[in-house]
């Protein structure tokens, strides 16, 4: 057995929170350090998580094609939320998560991503992911901590919107703690609603909210241990100062992609697209080429294609009198 099956990387927490909504229960379950290991990032986590869940259902001979069988708006859905190991840390950009189900608008793999601090809330309570299945009887809210696992009453909260909920939560809860809900939207499964995070931070692709809205759930609140630190393996790499470390890279990316950044006025993204950071991107030896087999290219390739090529090209070029 290889070291990967043996122990987590570093910045995992080790464990996923599973509740039933039906039966008011929870438990705890130890993260598979190989799942952790094939499986990266908040994304490919909830993704296997996703499909082991509907495995499950087949293994207990409740459906013969589980995925293609289950209703997305009933108790036998589920909503993953997943973490990566860079949540919390100080890699630039890494406070964003994603949220993964059986999408009621698509009949597909629902898959929607957010930023805000909900996700770092949620890995300090020592959980990398959070799997919501059942169906309350009555409209309920989650309070998780890393104490305690708690179902609170939420009839005052089933005529609010996601800002007064956040408000009314925030007055009922510890300092810190970060809220997650829904509004109306939600509420009467409306195939195209959002779930909301910090107010206005939206896991806003594939109906969510309306699975969400479907167990009766209209909020979740994470209190995060403050005492609690998210290990890395190579803390000097993630330094915005380190020129060769990932961090200063990242960076470099979120600050030339910046609408706020000036390329003259409007910033880079604004003004040539994604073709804009081409050349640095290459520079990094990340821009993958030959389906994924390498990241070589030529200078002289990339200044044919970059954004400042597109920018300045002729409408009476060869190419576009071709056209």
């Amino acid at each position: 057995m290889d070291s990967c099956k043996k122990a987590l990387p570093e910045a995992y927490m080790g464990k996923i929170l599973e509740v039933d909504l039906s039966k008011k229960t929870f438990k705890s379950v130890r993260l598979d350090p190989e799942a952790a290991n094939l499986f990266f990032g908040g994304r490919g986590l909830g993704a296997a998580l996703l499909f082991q869940y509907f495995v499950s259902l087949e293994k207990d001979g409740k459906y013969n094609n589980a995925f293609k069988d289950v209703d997305p708006l009933s108790e036998d859905n589920i909503l993953i939320f997943s973490t990566s190991p860079a949540t919390g840390t100080g890699m630039p950009t890494s406070g964003r998560f994603h949220v993964n189900f059986k999408s009621p608008l698509t009949e597909g793999i629902g898959s929607a991503s957010s930023g805000g601090k909900w996700a770092v809330a949620l890995k300090k309570t020592g959980y990398d992911a959070l799997q919501i299945k059942g169906k309350s009887r009555e409209p309920v809210w989650l309070r998780i901590s890393a104490d305690s696992i708690e179902f609170r009453d939420a009839t005052h909260l089933s005529s609010l919107n996601v800002e007064e909920i956040t408000d009314c939560l925030e007055g009922e809860s510890p300092e810190g703690s970060r809220i997650m809900a829904i509004g109306e939207a939600g509420r009467k499964l409306s195939l195209i609603a959002a779930i909301l995070n910090d107010r206005g931070r939206a896991l806003g692709r594939g109906g969510s909210g309306a699975v969400f809205g479907s167990k009766n759930l209209l909020a979740i609140v994470a209190v995060p241990d403050a005492a609690q630190r998210i290990k890395v393996a190579d803390p000097d790499g993630l330094r915005v100062s380190d020129e060769g470390g990932v961090g200063y890279k990242s960076r470099m990316k979120l600050e030339l992609g910046k609408m706020t950044r000036k390329e003259q006025s409007y910033g880079i993204l604004p003004s040539m697209g994604t073709l804009g950071v081409l050349g640095m991107v290459n520079n990094y030896s990340e821009l993958v080429h030959n389906n994924m087999r390498d990241t070589k290219h030529s200078i002289e390739d990339i200044e044919k294609i970059s954004g400042e090529a597109l920018r300045t090209h002729s409408k009476r070029s060869p190419l576009s009198t071709a056209w």
